[in-house]
């Protein structure tokens, strides 16, 4: 049995599917499996949500008797502890890099607190493993992500990269309070730490000039930004703004095409603001789970010509 993949799986509280396999009938495996999940250290203080752990031991158990195994006293012992625990008052996930695990504090909900930005998309984690597998792509740079959310791709990066400097932004007051605790949760993990600036789009697109610290940008991120047509024209004049003081700077835009109209306003308004564009062909390890039903892209956006 795959317990890695079971336990980024159980972490980021995805679907676990059909990974089960007989061996889970032995004591051991069965041990093992907890220790991989609900009982992994990284939950201690930092609980998933206490529906999702329930599910979990619920179908783990129904699994071992449709294998027709016996459930060991290590399980319901396990499983008898979950019961006993009261809901926590703040949920969590977890995410496997290559080297360590990040945290964020993080809602299930598509919408929340009247945002959709205190959930990560799929989108992020897509950009975030083609940028985990080509490094040198924001080492040493200057880096700004715009509509970060609850910065799981930001705190990605600068858990596993040595930036320049890292701009986290968004304008969300619910997205800011979350996204300043989730750099808290992880900052001893970070070889980066990332900075948080609050952008609103349409006022710094409408700006005369954009703040000094946002000046000689050398990449501008963004992940799953391209969902409202209302939203593109603002999202494209700011990033002409910020790309005004270094005509080189890079843009990489990651978007998950769940309407196709959506996506091809964006491509139109990219291409008459006299950007250059060019899909990405990202064949970076799947290191993280999330739904791959619509497809994914990552634009290349750029003032200068591609080489």
């Amino acid at each position: 049995m795959d317990l890695s993949l079971l336990r980024r799986r159980f972490l980021s509280c995805s679907p676990v599917g059909e990974i089960w396999t007989k061996d889970i009938i032995k004591e051991s495996t069965q041990q093992d499996i907890l220790l991989s999940t609900v009982l992994c250290e990284c939950l201690k203080g930092r609980p998933l949500s206490q529906s999702y752990t329930n599910n979990f031991m619920k179908t783990f158990m129904h699994k071992i008797e449709e294998f027709g195994g016996e459930i060991y006293d290590c399980t319901y012992e396990a499983y008898g502890d979950i019961l006993s625990l009261s809901a926590p008052t703040v949920e969590h996930r977890h995410y496997d890099l290559s080297d360590t695990t990040i945290c964020l504090q993080e809602s299930g909900s598509l919408v929340a607190e009247g945002t959709t930005g205190l959930k990560t998309w799929q989108a992020s984690q897509y950009l975030a493993e083609y940028l985990l597998a080509n490094k040198s792509l924001v080492e040493g740079k200057k880096v700004l992500e715009l509509g970060c959310g609850l910065g799981f791709l930001g705190l990605a990066i600068c858990a596993a990269c040595r930036c320049g400097s890292y701009i986290l932004s968004d304008h969300h007051s619910s997205v800011l309070q979350k996204l300043h605790a989730n750099i808290a949760i992880n900052e001893e993990k970070l070889l980066c730490i990332p900075n948080v600036e609050e952008i609103d789009w349409n006022i710094a697109s409408a700006a005369a000039s954009s703040p000094s610290q946002l000046h000689g940008l050398d990449i501008i991120l963004a992940a799953d930004v391209v969902f409202d047509k209302e939203l593109i024209p603002s999202l494209v004049k700011c990033i002409e703004k910020l790309v005004s003081s270094n005509s080189q700077c890079q843009v990489l835009i990651a978007s998950t095409i769940r309407n196709p109209d959506t996506y091809a306003s964006f491509s139109q308004a990219v291409g008459d603001t006299g950007f250059q564009r060019k899909q990405v062909v990202s064949n970076a390890t799947k290191l993280f789970v999330y739904d791959e039903s619509s497809e994914i892209v990552i634009d290349r956006v750029s003032k200068a010509s591609f080489s």
